[in-house]
């Protein structure tokens, strides 16, 4: 374990970045009002903030291995917050605005994924605390795998949000057009839930591929596991977009 200062790190401008979400979240809540879309971003920037701070305390502060695996739970767990919680943006949204069975199909399927995601998260942490506590030999590769499965299903929910999503705005009636004959296809689409919660998918699927190809571990060390952390930077800042 390499004794680093906090802001040393990139876990550290993460989570200072997540703050900052949090407290723009607060201020647009404050200009609008405070509704279950708006509590969305700023639950996932709650948990980005929590994680990443937990990060450095586990694979640098000064603690004994009990506090560090504690600790490495407690990250898990945040880090599922900030991950799931994204995906219920346009699970509030579809639900009412689904109706019958469409409605019922995409529910039982985003319930079915999401249980899945979290399930897959608890392997996970097993196996990060089991050297913490044990003084075993990392088994770097197979958590790596884990969160390859893990991160795949949330990319497979975004898509599923995402293919709803985007239906409803292809099957939009007359006036949706006109409004964006007005302001400008390309204003539109910027503005529009469609397009943003599409934007999430295209992440997800991205992440997936660039942790497959990454070095095992929290260290930094060939360009694809650079690569992940842009990815990964870019999603702590999509609760602004949303």
């Amino acid at each position: 374990m390499t004794s680093q200062l906090y802001f040393e790190g990139p876990w550290s401008i993460l989570s200072t970045v997540c703050i900052g979400n949090v407290l723009i979240g607060f201020v647009v809540c404050g200009i609008t009002c405070f509704n279950a879309l708006g509590a969305v971003p700023i639950v996932s920037s709650v948990g980005g903030a929590i994680a990443n701070g937990v990060c450095y305390y586990v694979y640098y502060g000064s603690t004994s291995p009990f506090q560090s695996a504690v600790a490495s739970v407690f990250g898990n767990l945040f880090w599922l917050v900030q991950e799931a919680s994204l995906l219920f943006y346009s699970y509030i949204i579809l639900s009412s605005v689904l109706q019958d069975f469409r409605r019922r199909i995409f529910i039982f399927l985003f319930w079915v994924v999401m249980l899945a995601i979290i399930l897959t998260r608890i392997p996970i942490a097993v196996f990060e605390i089991r050297p913490l506590l044990q003084s075993e030999v990392p088994l770097p590769i197979i958590t790596n795998y884990l969160h390859i499965g893990h991160y795949s299903l949330i990319a497979l929910l975004e898509c599923i949000s995402a293919y709803f999503m985007i239906d409803l705005f292809v099957s939009a009636k007359k006036t949706s057009l006109e409004a964006a004959l007005r302001v400008g296809l390309f204003r539109y689409l910027v503005r529009s839930t469609e397009i943003r919660v599409a934007i999430l998918a295209v992440l997800g699927i991205t992440r997936t591929f660039t942790h497959a190809f990454r070095t095992p571990g929290p260290k930094l060390s060939n360009i694809a596991s650079q690569l992940d952390l842009f990815i990964y930077t870019l999603t702590c800042l999509f609760p602004v977009v949303l």
